[in-house]
């Protein structure tokens, strides 16, 4: 089975640590256990393990009763060039980012080093839970980084770093009036390329299930299908299916897509906005002894590398790095040279994967 490589947390902290006595943040000693476990969000046994291993490549000193590890490995740093401090923003802590997240943070990490630049990941509960402002001025507070990177992020969040006027690149789709930087898929002519394939395919009665989360990239799709279904309204019938993201069932969910398919009229095709609604869309579509690829064709617009587990495998749109690093760091650059080209919407295609459930109707 073909899955995302996921780096262990001790072999993401030994890079990281490597890092920052590369780019002259660590220099002379190291932090303590305790110190950088705390940096980290991640276990002191994570981190004794990380510096144990930096000890075998002598890239650190053994630990002495009362005295800190030294640093064995010394780098030089561009004279008089200030270290340009990016934090990255995330809800959740670097053990419980998708695997996705986790490689593009690793690219980052070492794709800003020519920029003399290193990355620190900020994260909090209480940006989901609590008190958002107060959070927020905190962290920033406490990072003081010349730019930010937020993964993903809501209409509140976008609008707060837009209103303190803070340098900010958002990985996922900007809403509209903030003046931040983005760098996301297109969406819009995402969903509106997925109804094109199934109208070429000879689909008339085509079902989006879509999150209710209300993200802005989940809002730019559903428009792109509501727009183009409302140009076809004459020969196709579009249909809708929201559900809870977070805190909903997911039975719910698969009640409400097994109504739609227990109907006279029932879709003959389903666009999902991600990769789990297909997944649950398929165990549903078993259920009901309806073969996905024949009686039923599925586009997912977020693409998992395990669809190509399945049978048939699942067509989708997939992202790559090398879609958004280049772009990422084109937008620090001009950060980091005070350029000021006003907020850049970056977006592009995804590459369209063509599995087995494209299926032709007639």
């Amino acid at each position: 089975m073909s899955r995302p490589n996921r780096k262990s947390l001790v072999s993401q902290s030994v890079e990281f640590i490597q890092n920052k006595i590369a780019e002259g943040v660590f220099s002379g000693t190291m932090p303590t256990e305790h110190e950088l476990s705390g940096q980290l969000l991640v276990s002191r046994n994570t981190i004794r393990a990380a510096y144990a291993r930096l000890e075998s490549e002598q890239w650190i000193s053994s630990a002495r009763q009362g005295t800190r590890r030294k640093i064995m490995k010394f780098f030089p740093r561009k004279d008089g060039e200030p270290p340009f401090k990016v934090g990255y923003l995330a809800y959740d802590t670097v053990d419980r980012l998708r695997p996705q997240d986790l490689a593009m943070l690793e690219t980052l990490r070492a794709g800003i080093l020519p920029l003399n630049g290193n990355i620190e990941v900020v994260s909090s509960a209480a940006l989901a839970n609590g008190d958002l402002d107060s959070t927020l001025e905190v962290l920033v507070r406490q990072t003081a980084a010349d730019a930010w990177i937020i993964l993903r992020g809501s209409s509140q969040l976008q609008r707060w770093f837009s209103e303190k006027g803070l340098p900010t690149i958002l990985l996922g789709t900007a809403v509209d009036g903030v003046s931040i930087h983005c760098v996301d898929c297109d969406w819009y002519r995402t969903a509106q390329d997925a109804v094109q394939r199934l109208i070429q395919a000879g689909h008339r009665r085509i079902l989006y299930a879509g999150p209710r989360d209300r993200l802005e990239g989940v809002r730019r799709s559903e428009e792109g299908f509501q727009d183009i279904m409302n140009s076809l309204k004459d020969t196709t019938t579009g249909m809708i299916v929201r559900h809870d993201a977070k805190g909903g069932r997911k039975d719910s969910f698969a009640d409400e897509v097994r109504g739609m398919f227990m109907q006279a009229e029932r879709p003959t095709a389903v666009i999902t906005h991600r990769a789990g609604e297909a997944m649950t869309l398929l165990g549903v579509l078993s259920d009901l002894r309806l073969r996905v690829g024949s009686d039923v064709a599925l586009i997912s617009l977020e693409y998992d590398e395990l669809f190509s587990d399945y049978r048939p495998t699942v067509c989708g749109y997939r992202t790559k790095q090398s879609d958004r690093a280049p772009r990422l760091f084109n937008l620090l650059a001009l950060i980091k040279n005070n350029a000021n080209p006003g907020a850049i919407r970056d977006l592009f295609m995804p590459e369209f994967i063509e599995g087995g459930t494209l299926a032709l109707h007639t």
